[in-house]
């Protein structure tokens, strides 16, 4: 678990990138490229994000993503 510092409202100080995915996701002994992390935008607010994951170019799998409020 990775907790990030945000605002009252929700709105992070800062971006969850597919870069921080991946890292965090490596600490948990899962490596997986950056480039295989379908994710538009960076995440900017706390909650719960449906992140694609392609495995294979005709494989996708849905990581949910929990971004949580440091306190």
């Amino acid at each position: 678990e990775e907790r990030r510092q945000a605002s009252e409202e929700g709105k992070l100080f800062g971006s969850v990138t597919s870069q921080d995915i991946a890292e965090f996701l490596e600490k948990q002994g899962l490596k997986l490229e950056r480039r295989r992390i379908s994710l538009d935008e960076p995440i900017k607010t706390v909650g719960e994000t449906s992140v694609g994951i392609r495995i294979h170019p005709e494989v996708t799998a849905q990581l949910k993503i929990t971004v949580v409020r440091s306190e």
